[in-house]
């Protein structure tokens, strides 16, 4: 598991996993094997969940941050072209 700063998506997991093992633990009172093997599956399936969910998401910014510096570096190349066919046309006209 990655060590990250308390993020808001992080605490909307950890909230949610307590629920959902509260919640089973309810339904299974009494049943404590069933329960623990319930409860080390839940926890394992959110993790996993969670995770994956984190390592897309991280994913997906990397290819937004690159699909937008490639604008940026395309537009500064077309900038450059117009002002230098600009001052070449400038400079053709002054002659």
């Amino acid at each position: 598991m990655y060590l990250l700063k308390h993020l808001p998506s992080q605490e909307w997991h950890l909230s949610s996993m307590s629920k959902a093992g509260d919640l089973l633990t309810q339904l299974l009172f009494g049943l404590e094997d069933a329960l623990r093997e319930a409860l080390e599956a839940l926890v394992k399936s959110m993790e996993g969940q969670y995770e994956r969910t984190r390592d897309l998401n991280v994913k997906k910014i990397q290819l937004r941050c690159t699909e937008v510096q490639k604008k940026v570096e395309v537009s500064a190349i077309v900038v450059t072209i117009f002002e230098s066919l600009y001052n070449q046309s400038y400079t053709d006209c002054s002659i």
